[in-house]
């Protein structure tokens, strides 16, 4: 059940269900709903008109029409009074409503904006933090059976980029691991900012004098590395996962990687998963250095040393900071793909 953050036109989505935030009222509002109501045509519309009015936190669907989705739940996220828990609750409350409605709707995937970020007044690093915590609230039930895919849409940069740099403020004794992460948010932005930028033809030289080292000092036979043929990605992949004690629900969880997916790699022999895949399944192995390199050789690809996407995620297995949606937050800031992400 991942919860994946993406960049995009909520409009865009191909999804079962798209969240619209929307007024009360059976009116025009601005932003997302405007855009969705503008997509979706005058049906949808209409339709909205007939479910009348909506109370704050409520949740009502609707057909999608135009839209690339099955349905739209239409929902009424609180307005901004100023910080207090009580708007914070009343959102949660509000996402919490969604994905109730999504869950006996058989939802198996959903896209959501940043309710109440536009006309409500809500600030968008607040309005990040609580629909974060709101849906890994929900998503992490242990009393849920049904598996769901959860998109969190940013449509501006600045969403992303308020809440990667302010993540102390608001939520932190939810998580433990944030305050450990917030220690080290400076380090690591100077350490990438080093790598990245400095020294990107020498960052490598470790681990080049280390293969250097290990081929003088084992020197494997030619019918060794014949016999290293038969030992496939997929088969190391899963030996790896076996040896987790992870469940494959599990890993492609954490992953933030589609059952789908998984399954195609599980599957299919033929099937060859991007890097961003594999090392998205990495990191939920929590696999070391050297074993992700093992599994990228044997899919045929490698870190480069040229590429931001390569030095930042081996720069996180390296530290051995396992956390995909902190990874994914640094691959985000410099406009990169982000792992597990379609």
């Amino acid at each position: 059940m991942p919860l994946l953050f993406v960049r995009n036109d909520i409009t865009n989505m191909d999804v079962n269900i798209i969240v619209n935030s929307t007024s009360s009222e059976p009116a025009f509002g601005h932003g997302v709903d405007f855009a969705i109501y503008d997509k979706g045509g005058e049906e949808l519309v209409f339709a909205r008109q007939k479910l009348g009015y909506i109370r704050v936190c409520e949740a009502k669907f609707t057909l999608s029409y135009n839209l690339p989705c099955d349905y739209v739940i239409h929902t009424v996220g609180p307005y901004w009074r100023g910080y207090g828990k009580e708007t914070e609750q009343a959102l949660i409350s509000t996402y919490q409503n969604v994905l109730k409605l999504a869950e006996e709707m058989h939802c198996e995937s959903i896209a959501f904006p940043l309710i109440s970020s536009g006309q409500n007044g809500l600030p968008k690093l607040t309005a990040f933090d609580v629909a974060k915590w709101a849906i890994r609230l929900f998503l992490n039930d242990p009393s849920r059976t049904s598996d769901m895919t959860v998109y969190l849409v940013l449509f501006d940069k600045e969403s992303y980029n308020i809440a990667k740099n302010q993540y102390d403020n608001i939520y932190t004794s939810i998580d433990t691991n944030y305050t450990a992460m917030q220690m080290e948010r400076e380090r690591i932005t100077r350490d990438l900012h080093h790598l990245l930028y400095r020294r990107p033809h020498i960052m490598f030289e470790e681990e080049i004098m280390h293969d250097t080292i290990m081929r003088r000092s084992v020197a494997p036979s030619l019918d060794h590395e014949l016999e290293e043929l038969d030992d496939d990605f997929r088969k190391t992949l899963f030996q790896y996962i076996d040896e987790s004690g992870m469940t494959d629900p599990e890993v492609y969880h954490k992953a933030n990687v589609t059952k789908e997916t998984f399954n195609k790699i599980k599957n299919r022999k033929i099937y060859n998963p991007s890097k961003k895949i594999i090392l998205a399944l990495c990191v939920a192995l929590e696999l070391p250095l050297n074993k992700t390199n093992s599994l990228l050789r044997k899919a045929g690809m490698a870190f480069s040393p040229a590429r931001k996407f390569d030095v930042i995620v081996r720069y996180f297995i390296r530290e051995g900071i396992y956390r995909i949606d902190v990874i994914n937050e640094y691959l985000y800031d410099e406009d990169q793909d982000l792992l597990g992400s379609k």
